[in-house]
């Protein structure tokens, strides 16, 4: 009986341990085949983080989020989604986040893009604050920093300063405008004080008529930045009318180029500006104003040109 007892209970725990073993064996085998799972779920939602980062990259310069995005992936599906903020100051960088998910497993991609110019400018030419091709007239208490930063009778040309004609920047600023590229726009005679005026801003004006010419007209309150271009669209009849009147207390930093005189009365202006017209006309500045010849100011001004071209640079890349 003692024998048949023993035999009885050592066969319990063979069982025992057996089941254990078993037990043992299922858990190792479900947890390995989880941590496989979760490992492709982990990669695939990796590659839909890059699949969001590239559609953003590719909408760029526009700022528009990419929505959620399902994808099909076999018996199951993924999301990716990416956000895009521009680096403010500097207009020509944006960062994007995006994120791809499979089955509650995230990725989350942090990158910095850079657009390059598609043409090669010269703000580093620029070297006074206000350079006129005609004649120039300052009355009033207005101070120039430094004071002898004023050139007439210049014979600087735009595609010099800027790398590129009139008529292909002009049409690049429009192709940019029709595409909602942020931080470019295009006026044709807009009305007073408009706004807004920062990144890179091409203006077309009337000019071939004196009753009708029209100009870039500012006053107390407007501010603007960047690069601002205007086309006065002047002629022998209308050489004298300027294309750009600056009045009361706005204010401006970057550069400016006017094709026109221009007409400058108590708008502090950082940066640089350019009178392109004919030798006889006179560009005048007036009143109790501060004028600040700034390098700095003209070079981030024509960084608003890196917005004319899709391609890019990719600054830096981390995940998390």
């Amino acid at each position: 009986m003692n024998r048949k007892g023993i035999i009885l209970i050592a066969c319990y725990m063979v069982i025992a341990v057996l089941m254990i073993l078993s037990t043992a064996f299922v858990a190792r085998s479900v947890s390995g085949s989880r941590i496989a799972q979760r490992y492709a779920n982990s990669t695939q939602a990796f590659w839909l983080a890059e699949a969001g980062a590239a559609r953003a990259i590719k909408n760029l310069p526009a700022v528009d989020a990419v929505g959620s995005v399902t994808i099909a992936l076999g018996d199951k599906s993924g999301t990716y989604s990416a956000t895009i903020v521009q680096q403010l100051p500097t207009l020509n960088q944006f960062r994007i986040v995006s994120t791809g998910t499979v089955n509650n497993v995230s990725r989350v991609l942090n990158i910095t893009v850079e657009l390059p110019l598609n043409f090669t400018p010269n703000p580093g030419y620029v070297s006074y604050f206000l350079e006129t091709s005609g004649k120039l007239k300052i009355t009033g208490n207005v101070k120039i920093i430094p004071a002898d930063s004023y050139i007439t009778g210049s014979t600087r040309t735009f595609d010099s300063i800027f790398g590129v004609s009139k008529v292909n920047l002009r049409q690049q600023i429009l192709d940019a405008v029709a595409k909602n590229y942020p931080y470019v726009h295009y006026y044709n005679n807009p009305p007073n004080n408009t706004q807004p005026v920062n990144g890179i801003t091409w203006v077309d004006l009337s000019g071939d008529d004196p009753l009708t010419a029209t100009a870039f007209d500012s006053s107390s309150g407007w501010t603007g930045t960047g690069l601002l271009i205007i086309d006065g669209h002047r002629n022998a009849l209308t050489n004298d009318i300027p294309a750009l009147n600056f009045t009361g207390h706005g204010s401006f930093q970057g550069m400016i180029w006017v094709m026109g005189t221009a007409k400058i009365a108590g708008t502090p202006i950082v940066g640089s500006v350019f009178a392109e017209s004919d030798p006889s006309s006179t560009t005048k500045i007036s009143g109790n104003v501060t004028m600040k010849f700034d390098s700095d100011a003209v070079i981030g001004a024509f960084g608003g040109t890196n917005y004319l071209s899709n391609a890019h640079n990719i600054v830096s890349w981390s995940e998390g």
